[in-house]
């Protein structure tokens, strides 16, 4: 029995008689040979993305289109907001609690801080709604304008700090309200009673009076923050007018979440 010889390794197979070399193996092996030298493959990837070719993939160019077309896209109001009721600080007293976050953040690792809210839009908030439906804002704005008429304008004092659930496994960092802590909590109590008339459910959690200034969850760095926090505070106390209610929708997306007004009532 004859054996059959093999061919060295790398040499190519003669064509079988009868047989006719491929039009697309030759377009392609004549880009190969007049492409400028090192771009060969480059011209074979180029054929392999054309629209309509087989196993074909979009264009890198297309790609970085897209990429760029989703990093300018802004956050915008969406079909369900999440929605919450605040009473904002006026001006002088949102000015000294920047300062005081100016002097804890100023202390903090580069790269490794806590998140820090807008303090633009810095409030204590007396409920959270969460995601509602557009077709329930008259009903909110109802009860938002109802507790603003039965209340009077008052004056609270921020002083202290601290975070919750615990200084050493930090989530909210915070500052709290002392004086005024009670008249916040009535007129939270008042707008409770015409949310749930409107058909929300009463509000379990009890009333806390605070401000929130940052998040800490996950942060190595929280416990930290929260002993620089507090220390910064020590001693401060910060006077603040309020003199309306706000419905605020909390507008995530690239970066810190914003904080639009929807309707607001004036107190008294």
């Amino acid at each position: 029995m004859r054996r059959r010889r093999r061919s060295a390794p790398g040499a190519r197979r003669a064509a079988r008689p009868g047989s006719a070399p491929s039009p697309r193996r030759d377009r392609a092996l004549l880009q190969h040979l007049q492409a400028p030298r090192g771009q060969g493959d480059r011209c074979a990837r180029l054929a392999r993305c054309r629209p309509g070719a087989r196993g074909s993939r979009r264009r890198p160019i297309e790609l970085a289109a897209r990429a760029r077309r989703g990093r300018r896209r802004r956050p915008s109001l969406t079909e369900t907001p999440r929605l919450f009721v605040a009473v904002p600080l006026d001006e002088a007293a949102r000015g000294r609690v920047e300062a005081l976050v100016e002097t804890v953040r100023a202390t903090e690792p580069e790269g490794g801080g806590v998140r820090w809210v807008r303090l633009e839009g810095v409030h204590v908030t007396l409920r959270f709604l969460g995601p509602t439906p557009e077709a329930r804002l008259p009903d909110i704005v109802a009860a938002v304008r109802a507790a603003a008429a039965s209340s009077s304008r008052m004056r609270i004092r921020i002083a202290g700090a601290g975070s919750f659930p615990s200084p050493d496994r930090p989530r909210t960092l915070w500052l709290g309200v002392t004086d005024g802590a009670d008249g916040l909590a009535g007129l939270a109590s008042r707008l409770d009673d015409g949310l749930v008339d409107a058909g929300w459910e009463r509000e379990r959690r009890p009333f806390r009076a605070h401000l929130t200034l940052a998040r800490a969850d996950g942060v190595r760095s929280g416990p930290a923050a929260v002993a620089a926090l507090t220390a910064a505070a020590e001693g401060v106390a910060i006077d603040a007018a309020i003199d309306r209610i706000v419905l605020y929708e909390s507008v995530t997306g690239s970066g810190r979440a914003r904080y639009v007004s929807r309707a607001e009532a004036a107190l008294g």
